[in-house]
């Protein structure tokens, strides 16, 4: 038997250097290297930076009055008899207590006149106030008492 012989001749060219990522900076580089020293690399992140704004606020420690006048009234409503039936259902044993905060102008009215209308209607008036003063009025809200003293109840027709 007869084998040939081949023979295969190549020529491998000399390198001069490898390229590759430079991971020493803060971005990425495309670079030359020494294939003695190779490691391997994270890619690095980018960082963001945002600026804050700081702001500073300057304040002065002057102050000043400023006239202003109020009324706090305290009304306590006692329904003795001839409640109307809504009145009972609302108010637990008949009592209950109302605060108004008055204004500028209303109070400064009332300072003048010595009168308080009745927030909750039917026309109530309490006449001959004194300030800072605690007083007992006896009104009818609703309906109205005859001249024996009877509670009479407002029909639709009377109104």
């Amino acid at each position: 038997m007869y084998f040939p012989r081949i023979i295969t001749f190549s020529s491998i060219q000399p390198t001069l250097g490898f390229i590759a990522y430079d991971c020493g900076g803060p971005k990425i580089n495309i670079t030359t290297f020494k294939s003695l020293n190779v490691d391997f690399c994270d890619l690095p992140t980018e960082v963001n930076v945002q600026p804050i704004q700081r702001i500073q606020l300057l304040q002065k420690t002057d102050t000043y009055s400023i006239p202003y006048k109020s009324c706090s009234i305290i009304i306590n409503y006692f329904i003795s008899r001839c409640s109307v039936l809504e009145d009972a259902q609302t108010v637990e044993n008949g009592y209950f207590t109302e605060i108004s905060e008055l204004g500028n102008s209303r109070c400064s009215e009332i300072h003048q006149r010595l009168i308080y209308h009745l927030p909750l209607g039917g026309g109530g008036e309490i006449t001959g106030l004194k300030i800072n003063e605690t007083r007992l009025f006896a009104t009818t809200i609703a309906g109205y008492i005859d001249r024996h003293g009877n509670y009479k109840v407002l029909i639709a027709q009377e109104l």
